[in-house]
């Protein structure tokens, strides 16, 4: 399952630390440093089955936070943002970055 599924679906999410996944997520899932330390997956699954209860309701509080700012509507209405201030200026603020 995908890390915004899961959330959406209010299960405890484990996932890699990337730069885009802290982005995108914030602190909702609980990150794993070493993607390719098998160890450090393992304690991660451990810590979050010790915190099962806590983590599955702090999950499907998340799920709001994704209707805000996740959803089909939000983006489109981010994009929709986004091509105003562009037309507006020609691009320029876009371009010049």
């Amino acid at each position: 399952m995908f890390v915004l599924e899961a959330i959406y679906a209010g299960v405890p999410c484990i996932t890699s630390d990337l730069p885009v996944c802290r982005d995108r997520y914030g602190n909702t899932p609980i990150y794993v440093k070493k993607k390719y330390d098998t160890g450090e997956w393992a304690r991660a699954i451990e810590g979050c089955m010790k915190e099962i209860d806590f983590l599955t309701q702090d999950a499907k509080n998340k799920k709001q936070w994704i209707l805000s700012n996740r959803s089909f509507r939000s983006q489109a209405v981010e994009m929709d943002r986004f091509f105003k201030s562009f037309l507006a200026d020609g691009g320029k603020e876009w371009i010049n970055r």
